[in-house]
């Protein structure tokens, strides 16, 4: 997989649209929220493979990767709790976006 180099605020969705009203029963909302939904989670993995390649082999750097993957954490929080499902305090997604890192 190669990575995406994009602009940190090109990963966030359209800014006209309210994020809050995804009606599920509308397969056309579903499956732009999918899309969406599928996209930030491509940014991650590309800026995870890229961060834990060999240092002549990355493309952003890690301190680049880790803004890359808090952004996009942001956007999954969103997106998910634009179906009902909110993130909890202290989990992965929020700790992504303070930069917490957990060591595996």
């Amino acid at each position: 997989m190669s990575t995406v180099l994009r602009p940190l605020g090109a990963i966030v969705t359209d800014p006209s649209a309210d994020p809050s009203m995804v009606d599920l029963s509308d397969p056309e909302m579903v499956r732009r929220w999918a899309a969406e939904l599928r996209e930030q989670v491509d940014d991650v993995i590309a800026a995870g493979l890229d961060a834990t390649a060999a240092p002549g082999k990355r493309r952003l750097g890690r301190a680049l990767a880790r803004e890359q993957i808090a952004a996009a954490a942001g956007s999954v929080e969103r997106l998910f709790a634009a179906v009902g499902v909110p993130v909890t305090k202290g989990s992965r997604v929020t700790d992504a976006r303070k930069g917490v890192g957990t060591p595996r």
